[in-house]
């Protein structure tokens, strides 16, 4: 029974994926010709011509589906991939490139250096243990006292880029509408990926009329665009290589045929690139040179900058004392799965506090570690607020508030949108100075957000509240709380004397186990002891936890499990409390982990 033919088709059983709608209808007209019941399939417009034509075409359609939805399971990893960006291609959206390591810089200008304002020129570049770190703009620093001077501010308001800048081969435009021109850099064995920096990519433009040689500027949308606007999109292909589309005249100024495209692009070394705090100390700056961009720079400077000179250059000192970021792999599927279908609800437009966090997400996830979003009620309600139960007679007496609001805020506060904006580049040091993102990064998130976002909506970046956590034990309830309570407290951990782990080892990893939950905390986070406890109790030979009060080798007080003392470092007597239990804290609150240690405030006991 199995094996019947229950049909008279000669075909096999994958015939249905070679049918499209005319070829199926024709099938279904021969069907029936060849039955002679039914005549009116020959005649366009008759009934049984209409019914075949639903048919054809609706099976026509779902076959399409078919093929762009077929079960994951049939193809590779890397099938799966190029399939998938075929898709999301048809909603126009733009799977996201590697992202390549940053750095955070210190710089000091020598007395040497005369009292001046100095341009480094773009892809200006350290070579720092063997790793290229670059500039990827022409940075402006002013030199305004004639001794050493450390420049704070361009330190804050920069950031480098790891890898190398390449000159990409000339690419003649053939004049067409919407010319599309791609970055074929790829290796010759399949195992090895070249990983290009996705956000450092420059473009220039020679006209072959003039000579004149201009930038184009990446935007989200040519549709965007006038007819003269020097703008291209920019997509990483389902090959793995970025294709740069120019406007056709209308949208998007038209490349000329015969136009020379000159593409410069960081390759990045991945995970190898990666320095460690220390390694930028005492390298000196290298200015990119070479024939082809020394005849742009002629093209897109005038007389006015003042580059920095290779003598002037031995007068720089940069140093870091942060380890460089990780690099960000390409987007892989399911994430694509996830955004693409978020970003086509969005249609290039932010709406919802949903939309302001997912836009903040996807566009500069790589420079700020914690974001919040809220409207002006909660702003008002929960932010400033806070500000008056703590003794402030107004929220302005507080500078943080009044630089954000004489900078950013707009007369109608109503329709304001708050971000609370935490920095991923040492956003607190080890001596607990704060740092807050630089008013330049501000300023360029609230301009991403501009194409975007509605015409009565003023955008606000706000920095965080820092709230600073650190043992804390009470010697009684009248004590008034101060921050120097945690000079006194420490964490006394009873260690089973069978136990083969040592007293240093266990209070390494409990000091790590405080650093790393303090480090993947952010806004609006649940700090929970609970949790802290659990992976303390985890460290083979622990069997109990306390914290004690000590004064002069004297214990004053004993609390089970962990005590800590929290704090606003910068009103440690108008916000300070002691916890024993897990905290929230909300939408504007930072948590960190004061001097970033507790390891001299650890005890470790026999059990």
């Amino acid at each position: 029974m199995a094996e019947k033919n229950l049909t008279d088709f000669s075909l096999s059983r994958d015939s249905y994926t070679a049918f499209d709608a005319k070829s199926l209808k024709e099938l279904i007209q021969t069907r029936l010709n060849e039955g002679g019941i039914y005549t009116d399939q020959s005649f366009e417009g008759s009934n049984m011509s209409s019914i075949i034509d639903v048919i054809a075409y609706s099976y026509h359609l779902l076959l399409f589906y078919l093929n762009q939805t077929s079960s994951d399971s049939m193809f590779t990893d890397t099938s799966l991939y190029e399939n998938m960006n075929r898709i999301v291609k048809l909603i126009d959206y733009k799977p996201k490139g590697y992202q390549t390591s940053l750095l955070s810089f210190d710089l000091k200008a020598s007395s040497l250096l005369p009292v001046d304002t100095y341009t480094i020129k773009r892809y200006s570049y350290f070579i720092a243990g063997g790793v290229y770190y670059s500039f990827i703009n022409d940075s402006t620093f002013n030199k305004t006292v004639p001794g050493d001077q450390t420049l704070g501010n361009f330190s804050s308001e920069n950031i480098l880029r790891e890898g190398q800048y390449f000159e990409y081969p000339e690419v003649i435009a053939l004049g067409e509408d919407f010319e599309t021109i791609p970055l074929a850099v790829k290796s010759n064995d399949d195992n090895v990926n070249i990983n290009i920096d996705s956000n450092s990519i420059g473009v220039y433009v020679q006209d072959n009329n003039t000579k004149k040689i201009v930038e184009f500027n990446e935007t989200s949308s040519l549709f965007l665009e006038n007819s003269e606007s020097t703008s291209y999109e920019k997509r990483l292909n389902e090959n793995g290589l970025y294709e740069f589309k120019f406007g056709n005249g209308i949208f998007g100024k038209k490349l000329n045929a015969g136009d020379s495209v000159l593409i410069y692009y960081i390759q990045s070394s991945g995970e190898a690139g990666i320095i460690s705090p220390g390694v930028l100390d005492g390298n000196n700056l290298n200015l990119y040179i070479t024939p082809r961009f020394d005849n742009i720079g002629r093209n897109i400077y005038n007389n006015t900058f003042n580059f920095i000179t290779p003598q002037q250059i031995q007068y720089l000192a940069f140093s870091n004392t942060l380890q460089s970021t990780n690099p960000v792999d390409i987007e892989d599927v399911e994430s694509i799965r996830a955004n693409a279908s978020k970003n086509f609800q969005l249609q290039n437009r932010v709406i919802t506090i949903s939309d302001y966090n997912n836009f903040l997400q996807s566009n500069f996830s790589q420079v700020l570690k914690s974001f919040s979003v809220v409207n002006n009620d909660s702003y008002v309600d929960n932010y400033l607020n806070y500000f008056l139960n703590i003794g402030l007679n107004k929220p302005n007496d507080d500078s943080r508030v009044l630089f954000n609001q004489v900078n950013f805020n707009s007369i109608n506060q109503a329709n304001n949108i708050y971000l609370f904006l935490v920095s991923k580049f040492n956003n607190v040091d080890r001596n607990d100075n704060l740092n807050f993102v630089s008013t330049s990064q501000k300023s360029s998130i609230i301009n991403a957000f501009k194409e975007k976002q509605q015409a009565n909506i003023n955008i606000v970046p706000v920095d965080p509240v820092y709230t600073a956590f650190s043992l804390g034990v009470r010697t009684g309830e009248n004590e008034i709380l101060t921050k120097d309570i945690s000079d006194e407290s420490f964490l006394v951990i009873s260690r089973n004397v069978l136990s083969n782990s040592s007293t240093e080892s266990i209070k390494q990893r409990v000091n790590n186990i405080f650093i790393n939950y303090f480090e993947s905390l952010n806004l609006n986070d649940l700090v929970s002891l609970k949790e802290i406890s659990n992976q303390i109790f985890n460290i083979e030979g622990v069997e109990k936890i306390t914290s004690r009060r000590i004064n002069n080798s004297v214990t004053i007080n004993e609390v089970d499990g962990i005590s800590l003392l929290v704090y606003n470092p910068i009103y440690p007597n108008n916000d300070i409390q002691i916890i024993g239990n897990d905290l929230k804290l909300p939408f504007f609150k930072y948590p960190f982990l004061s001097k970033k240690t507790i390891l001299s405030n650890i005890i470790i006991e026999d059990a």
